[in-house]
């Protein structure tokens, strides 16, 4: 939802966009399944082949990124975290190292988060330097900024996004 909203915003101003889609691309986006890369060989997210997924990411401007299953679609159950944790960990994680292996890569990596980072506080004021809460969301929430960690290692830039509730009609 999110993601298709503010793709129609950036291509209404011209921009060119290149989407990676987990089902069949459409409008010159690339297939690719994170699920298939492994920690040493994130190549294998893209089943066109790397060499033409990289040429097809050369030079990129910026990167968003909005990977991760639905917080509020189902009850919380152990096999449901894992799902949650592994749609944003590791989708992060892979799209990050495919990043930093570009030879041009963007200047800009805008991953999404969550307002969960703090955890419940109670009234206390909260910022982007306050440390992140604890339990299972600040925690995955953690674990979901943490994996971009190679992107920023190969110099782009990472902006966390600590999306609160996303609301649509």
């Amino acid at each position: 939802m999110l993601g298709s909203a503010i793709g129609r915003a950036l291509e209404a101003r011209g921009l060119r966009l290149t989407r990676l889609m987990r089902r069949t691309p459409h409008d010159g986006g690339l297939q690719w399944n994170p699920q298939h890369a492994r920690k040493e060989l994130p190549d294998a997210a893209f089943p066109i082949g790397m060499p033409q997924a990289l040429d097809r990411l050369e030079g990129v401007e910026a990167a968003i990124h909005l990977s991760g299953a639905n917080v509020a679609g189902r009850r919380w159950t152990e096999a449901y975290k894992r799902e949650m944790t592994e749609s944003r960990v590791q989708t992060t994680r892979v799209l990050a190292q495919t990043l930093a292996r570009l030879k041009h890569p963007p200047s800009v990596l805008l991953a999404a988060s969550a307002i969960g980072f703090y955890g419940d506080r109670g009234d206390a004021v909260v910022d982007e330097a306050s440390g992140a809460g604890h339990g299972y969301f600040p925690e995955l929430c953690e674990a979901w900024e943490e994996a971009a960690q190679p992107a920023a290692d190969a110099g782009i830039r990472v902006v966390h996004l600590r999306f609160a509730m996303v609301l649509g009609s």
